[in-house]
């Protein structure tokens, strides 16, 4: 119960997005019931598919294996725990959480608080921060190639824990991310499709045809809603290369499918985004043409390729900056890969409890750190927090093509 309800309500973005972008009030009695209506809408198609999706055994969720272990390992006595102990390491797997639980602690006091920079380090980009086209390649706001996360609250951020993801799965995501990311993305972009280079390569803000932020302000009436005369002299969103083929960002969404709606968006607008659309009919046909070549050549590799996982990839590129991949993947094959192969038996009894006490030992940091910052206790400014909000050592990877960083038009 306590896991449900520390997860995130995603009807709040509705209500967040509703105060802060458009202005709009809403009462608390609504917005209670709007997010209780939302969640229970949830929970009663899981009690409708019970039968396929919680009853079989088949059906693991692996995200929520860590609290399992956790739980186990908290109520496990220490006789039960050495019975069932065949690893040579003889510590309990309680006593390991709460060593992890404090190095985790300690450690994110680094980058969530001391030393913010180190949570995204751009290397190769620092080599040469003022190449826009290396910087867009190499930042972590852009393609994020070489970018080092070196921390836990940033690699599953967006991702989730890398441990608890099957390799197989981890495979998807490394040939799905490479081919869209790092190959279709970049050949989109810096062929000017759309007029792409006018943007960043990679980002979730909405555009004007000559490369300004989008001011909402200038297309919406009093009540938020669309004045057509304003949008028709403004003219309609432009999106980066990146968010066109896959986002996921709630204010945008809204503005998109919203304020603005798809009819104008995608059909009636000067950039032929419907041809974005192709990607309904693909995305029907691909588990469809897979399944085939599965029946068709009995090919076991073939069964691990899963399409579905592959598309979710390119969903959660936005949010989830390009960066934040390549460390997330690295992880996950080190445990996944190395450890459970070389060391199967140590994975089987730890891997999930350490997977559970990095997030614990983050979460009662980030905690303490969030009082203090909303107390004025701040770390005083120096490089390695002014360089965090400066782009990661990389400023120019939030550049379009001609190095410009995009801002609201002021005349």
């Amino acid at each position: 119960m306590g896991t449900v309800a520390a997860s995130t309500v995603y009807g709040l973005n509705t209500v967040a997005t509703l105060q802060i972008f458009y202005k709009i009030t809403i009462s608390n009695v609504v917005a209670l019931f709007m997010i209780i209506t939302s969640q229970t809408m949830g929970y009663g198609l899981a009690g409708v598919m019970r039968r396929y999706l919680v009853w079989p055994a088949a059906m693991i969720w692996p995200s929520t294996l860590p609290t399992c272990a956790f739980l186990r390992s908290l109520h496990e006595s220490r006789e039960e725990d050495l019975a069932n102990n065949i690893s040579k390491w003889k510590i309990s797997r309680l006593r390991l959480f709460l060593y992890i639980f404090i190095f985790s602690f300690t450690w994110y006091w680094f980058p969530g608080y001391i030393f913010p920079i180190i949570s995204s380090l751009s290397f190769i980009c620092a080599m040469n921060p003022t190449n826009v086209v290396f910087s867009q390649i190499t930042g972590v706001n852009g393609l994020g190639v070489g970018t080092v996360q070196l921390d836990w609250n940033s690699i599953t951020a967006y991702l989730g824990s890398p441990i608890v993801v099957p390799l197989w799965a981890q495979l998807n995501i490394l040939a799905s991310f490479v081919l869209f990311c790092w190959i279709i993305i970049p050949a989109i972009y810096y062929t000017n499709t759309w007029g792409g280079k006018s943007f960043p390569i990679g980002s979730s803000n909405l555009y004007t045809s000559e490369g300004y932020l989008y001011n909402i302000s200038c297309i919406a009436d009093k009540n938020s809603r669309l004045n057509i005369t304003a949008y028709n002299i403004y003219g309609a969103g432009r999106m980066s290369i990146m968010l066109a083929v896959a986002y996921g960002i709630y204010y945008t969404a809204s503005v998109l499918w919203g304020l603005i709606g798809t009819t104008r968006q995608f059909l009636h607008n000067s950039v032929p985004y419907y041809n974005l659309f192709w990607f309904f009919p693909i995305g029907v046909f691909l588990p469809v043409i897979q399944w085939f070549f599965v029946k068709k050549f009995k090919a076991e590799w073939l069964r691990y390729v899963n399409v579905p996982i592959m598309c979710i990839v390119i969903s959660n590129l936005l949010p989830a900056p390009a960066g934040n991949f390549p460390s997330w993947l690295f992880l996950g094959f080190v445990f996944n890969l190395f450890i459970k192969r070389y060391a199967s038996v140590w994975w089987g009894r730890y891997a999930y409890v350490t997977s559970s006490a990095m997030d614990c030992g983050l979460a009662f940091s980030a905690l303490i750190i969030v009082v203090l910052q909303n107390n004025g206790m701040s770390f005083p400014n120096w490089w390695g927090i002014t360089g965090y909000y400066d782009g990661h050592l990389c400023p120019l990877s939030y550049a379009n093509y001609s190095g410009v960083i995009p801002s609201y038009k002021t005349t």
